[in-house]
């Protein structure tokens, strides 16, 4: 894996061909990523890398399972546990759906705040309770249709599973202040 390391997330943007700044993107197929490096923003690691090593897997049509994965590799987003944001995030907003964010054909128009961390919980969630082999199966599923793939792979209905997860996210204990503090 070569690292082409940059100085902000403009000019990586740029590279990546938009205007938008980004921190880092991998480069599938060439062992490529761009990435931020400097006194502030040191993105390289777990992340990036999953991206191009898990790409020998396959590379899902859903962006929350190719993304979910790097989170589940990365554990943290802005130093706290993938698992405290999705407590935090469900704790602020009840509306908040893993399954439109499986479905989306865009992932990426959800607020990248919410939707990476909670993706990696998810995936957490998956591996520990119903094993790894079938989270790979899910993965390398080349179709769109995730919910009754999802479904056929795993023990108990997407509905059901989904509720799981968010028990036992609301059942960790967060300290608000502390969070609302990384988010100023």
């Amino acid at each position: 894996i070569c690292y082409y390391l940059m100085d902000s997330p403009e000019k990586v943007g740029i590279l990546f061909g938009g205007n938008d700044p980004i921190n880092a993107f991998a480069v599938l197929g060439e062992n490529k990523i761009y990435a931020v490096y400097n006194p502030d923003v040191k993105c390289i690691g777990f992340h990036e890398d999953t991206h191009l090593i898990s790409a020998t897997l396959g590379i899902p049509q859903s962006e929350f399972l190719l993304e979910g994965l790097a989170m589940f590799f990365d554990k943290t987003w802005w130093g706290l546990q993938n698992e405290r944001w999705a407590c935090y995030y469900k704790t602020k907003s009840q509306d908040i759906s893993i399954k439109s964010m499986l479905e989306t054909k865009d992932f990426y128009s959800f607020d990248c705040m919410i939707s990476y961390p909670i993706a990696g919980a998810f995936i957490q969630f998956l591996i520990d309770r119903y094993g790894l082999e079938r989270f790979k199966t899910l993965y390398q599923y080349p179709g769109s249709d995730y919910i009754n793939t999802f479904e056929s792979i795993y023990p108990a209905s997407f509905s059901d599973i989904e509720s799981a997860f968010w028990c036992e996210m609301l059942s960790i204990e967060i300290d608000i202040a502390q969070i609302e503090k990384l988010l100023i």
